[in-house]
């Protein structure tokens, strides 16, 4: 475990910048770090800027931040990813975009790359420009198997996720809630927006449908509590007894229905009385010594320069990640 904080750089990775090769960054905080300036094409990054591919677990991405100016595509408070991000088990949090630049923004997370990431949280970030939580640029596509984006805000467009035209956002078992933003609260979908179901979507997302599987999917406030500590290494957002997405879940064999995830991001086990939650929390969960998630559902192909990952359960999305054992 490790901790980068109070470090800053003009264009590229205020905490932490890979370019060489793949990264692992396992039970650490990377906080207080930001980039001043980040005047170029695909910059930014304050807490991390990932251009090789990168590996996150039980990993804390707070309070960064990132100023972008130019002609963009520019941003990520907490992290610009660049080159593809795993991230299990993690909480990126109160990170913040600052100045103004065209297809820039991402307070949480800036991706050109592509995203899996499962049982992990997005939460309480903020972009002057657009995508409060994330801002996903290009032909790429993010993939969150029950992960909590609550609480984003954006000035522009897009509170808690902002789509563009090529790019797709795939969700399952997932919230996205609470948002803030002037075009599109939770979501500005300009491109392609697919749902493995099971998601709680509080408000229509502007532009394009929500496409894929909706059958139980809700527009409701999910009543989640404020982000703290509620056991485990990275803060969350806990359910209540009232909360929609409280055991909303059918649990069998170890899946919370088509998510290979018997803990949630805590560690705690879910599946009591054969349901699950919505989410990166469990409400009824117990502590438990297992750590990780089973990822039964996912693909690994090897593929030339690293590896090729597939989750077929959502939109098609292929994230190389160059010399990353996983």
């Amino acid at each position: 475990s490790s901790t980068f904080t109070g470090n800053a750089a003009t264009n590229l990775g205020g905490g932490i910048a890979s370019a060489a090769s793949a990264e692992t960054l396992e039970s650490s905080v990377v906080s207080n770090n930001a980039v001043t300036d980040a005047a170029e094409p695909s910059s930014g990054g304050g807490g991390i800027a990932d251009l090789s591919g990168e590996l996150l677990e039980n990993v804390t991405v707070a309070n960064n931040g990132v100023t972008v100016s130019g002609a963009g595509p520019a941003g990520g408070g907490g992290i610009h990813d660049g080159g593809g991000l795993f991230m299990l088990d993690s909480t990126v949090s109160g990170n913040r975009v600052a100045g103004s630049a065209p297809n820039s923004g991402g307070g949480g997370i800036f991706t050109e790359s592509g995203i899996l990431s499962l049982n992990s949280t997005i939460g309480n970030n903020a972009s002057s420009v657009d995508g409060g939580g994330l801002e996903i640029v290009g032909s790429t596509g993010a993939n969150f198997g029950n992960v909590t984006i609550f609480k984003n805000t954006a000035t522009g467009n897009g509170g808690n996720a902002n789509i563009g035209a090529s790019a797709s956002l795939g969700l399952t078992n997932s919230i996205l809630a609470g948002g803030t933003a002037a075009t599109g609260p939770d979501a500005d979908n300009a491109g392609t927006l697919s749902s493995g179901d099971y998601n709680i979507i509080q408000t229509t997302p502007a532009g394009n449908a929500v496409s894929g599987t909706t059958t139980h999917n809700l527009a409701l406030d999910p009543q989640l509590l404020p982000l703290e500590n509620n056991g485990g290494p990275t803060f969350t957002f806990a359910d209540q007894a009232s909360s929609p997405g409280k055991g909303y879940i059918t649990f069998s064999g170890g899946n919370c229905g088509t998510i290979g995830a018997p803990a949630d991001q805590r560690g705690f086990t879910r599946g009591t009385g054969g349901v699950c939650d919505v989410g990166a929390y469990e409400f009824a969960g117990v502590a438990s010594a297992a750590r990780h998630v089973r990822l039964p559902k996912m693909h690994f192909h090897p593929h030339a320069g690293g590896m090729r990952v597939r989750f077929p359960h959502f939109a098609p999305l292929r994230l190389v990640l160059p010399k990353l054992d996983v």
